[in-house]
């Protein structure tokens, strides 16, 4: 899987973090929008004994109550999260989606009654784009907390994977 960036705050790779392995998907309709939840794209870590494919479905289901087909991959990020010395590997892959198939069953309190929306490619950079500002400006915001790291770095992910896409799609 193609590197397309390195999260990091610190001056090498840590080799002492462990590796929790994640997917994410830029889920397109026949509009060419992407589907967001709420704000990001949807994925979430891949559980023992699953596949890469068999995660990224489950948490489409479980977030959004969503089918896909998946298309093709887009890379992957790796970011390294001090505050929980952990390396989260994120691959992503631009996926079709294929209709809504049940409510989704999510427990998880951030995201239990939270609506998809859809947003043409423009919309959803310009929102990553202006989010990303916003925390790094942020002078309230403790740069070593895994709250800013984690803000940060996953819309800088998000942002990467959705201009992949973009760039895929304009070829």
């Amino acid at each position: 899987m193609e590197i397309l960036a390195t999260l990091n705050s610190n001056k090498f790779e840590p080799t002492d973090y462990p590796t929790r392995m994640t997917v994410k998907a830029v889920i397109l309709n026949d509009k060419d929008e992407i589907l967001l939840f709420p704000n990001f794209l949807i994925g979430g870590g891949i559980e023992e004994g699953e596949s890469f494919e068999d995660a990224l479905k489950r948490e489409c289901l479980e977030e959004a109550g969503v089918i896909i087909d998946i298309i093709r991959s887009l890379g992957t990020v790796v970011q390294y999260r001090d505050a929980l010395k952990q390396r989260y590997e994120i691959t992503c892959v631009l996926a079709k989606f294929i209709g809504i198939s049940a409510r989704p069953t999510t427990t998880q309190e951030d995201e239990v009654g939270t609506d998809i929306a859809w947003k043409s490619f423009k919309d959803a950079i310009g929102y990553l784009e202006k989010m990303i500002r916003e925390i790094e400006t942020n002078a309230e915001l403790d740069k070593k907390s895994d709250s800013y790291q984690g803000r940060l770095y996953n819309a800088k992910t998000h942002l990467i994977f959705i201009k992949k896409a973009e760039e895929i799609l304009d070829k």
